[in-house]
């Protein structure tokens, strides 16, 4: 077994980095259930616009300390462990935001094209029934607190706890263990779509994933992703709002 190929060591190594996030998110969740069913966190309350995020937070955390022991009992099935050096050289501030506005350009336009082929498959995505009766509700004057709550953590909370955990971790580390970029791309993008647990989406959140990733790499800056991320969810917030 130690003598496997570096090919397959890639590939183990690579579904380990997925297996972590996935197995942090349990951890956030499980953390989050506990409070809710302590009291914590209020039935109703608007708090629970910001349980993604957190559990995405908490995610990070436990996937970062078992990244560390992992990469201190590096097992030869796996490979090397991830270099420390960052894997993307980084661009110029100015480049950098020319490709987020790309970035955006893309996760937005690609979004509505793959959502038009969906509806013409008869499989159209719809937005869930909860953000859809927040939005109905203070599109008709009810209390505005619950969507600036849920803005909050769509624009800004989302997108930097999801790219820390997916690009920041996730596709950095596949990329930095000398694992081939579309491993890194479709593996990491994939796990970014599967926790939104919408399966009518799947596509356009692999989509928005991949788009994420590649700002990342093309900048070598994570706030790029960020970003895009925030701007990409900033239109679709719009677009409920006020279409």
């Amino acid at each position: 077994m130690s003598d496997a190929p570096a090919p397959a060591a890639r590939l183990r190594a690579a579904l380990l980095e997925v297996g972590l996030a996935i197995g942090g998110m349990f951890v956030g969740s499980s953390l989050f259930m506990v409070a809710s069913a302590l009291g914590l966190v209020p039935s109703g309350s608007v708090l629970r616009w910001l349980a993604g995020p957190v559990v995405t937070l908490v995610g990070v955390l436990a996937y970062r300390a078992v990244a560390r022991w992992v990469d201190r009992h590096e097992s030869p099935l796996l490979g090397p462990p991830p270099r420390k050096s960052a894997p993307f050289p980084r661009t110029s501030v100015g480049v950098a935001m020319g490709l987020a506005a790309l970035g955006i350009g893309a996760a937005i336009g690609g979004s509505f094209i793959l959502g038009l082929g969906l509806d013409a498959l008869g499989a159209p995505v719809e937005e869930q029934t909860g953000i859809v009766e927040l939005v109905e509700a203070f599109r008709s004057g009810g209390d505005p607190v619950p969507l600036i709550v849920l803005s909050v953590s769509a624009v800004a909370l989302a997108p930097l706890a999801e790219e820390l955990l997916f690009r920041g971790f996730v596709f950095r580390r596949i990329a930095a263990r000398g694992g081939s970029m579309p491993e890194a791309y479709a593996l990491s993008a994939a796990a970014f779509a599967s926790i939104h647990l919408n399966p009518a989406g799947f596509v356009i959140y692999t989509w928005l994933g991949l788009v994420f990733a590649d700002a990342y790499r093309r900048s070598g800056r994570l706030w790029v992703a960020m970003l895009v991320h925030a701007g990409n969810n900033a239109f679709a917030l719009a677009l409920l709002i006020w279409s």
